[in-house]
């Protein structure tokens, strides 16, 4: 799994830096930025598997780096750490899909949780992924081991163009 981490305290970098070996040593930690205008151009460019990142960053905030990357499809995990209690930045940060919510200070334990949590939503993203072919799709129809209904009409459409 790759990880960018965002955050403007170089002291909270280090931690989660040290963190990520700790939960598992073969992730790859992909860079890190203090602020939002880099970690956009990080995430750009990296195209990492998750974010770790506050959303009171100087340059860009999260949230509107999160706006801006969502709109571009980029649809990297991600995981919000900070100090503000804004229930207004918690409600939009979920409007943008993220994974989890963390208020700083972060436990460790609180945070290899839902870096856990996140790799194994990669996990069965990749599992559906690859058995949701379309010549999967064809053969399971034709032999009756799949009956769609909206929702599977819905995934073909997006993923294929077709239903």
């Amino acid at each position: 799994m790759r990880i960018v981490i965002i955050d403007g305290e170089e002291r909270v970098r280090e931690e989660l830096i040290k963190l990520l070996g700790k939960v598992e040593p073969e992730y790859e930690l992909a860079g890190t930025a203090s602020d939002g205008k880099d970690g956009y151009r990080l995430i750009t460019d990296k195209h990492p598997d998750l974010v770790i990142m506050d959303i009171q960053l100087s340059k860009m905030s999260g949230i509107s780096m999160l706006k801006k990357l969502r709109g571009e499809g980029v649809s990297c995990k991600v995981i919000i750490l900070t100090a503000d209690t804004d229930f207004n930045k918690a409600r939009q940060a979920i409007e943008l899909s993220v994974d989890n919510y963390i208020l700083k200070p972060v436990k460790r334990a609180q945070m290899r949780k839902a870096i856990l949590n996140v790799k194994e939503k990669l996990d069965n993203e990749k599992v559906i992924a690859a058995a949701f072919t379309a010549e999967n799709i064809f053969r399971g129809c034709l032999n009756g081991q799949i009956h769609p209904d909206g929702r599977f009409h819905a995934m073909t459409r997006e993923k294929y163009g077709f239903t």
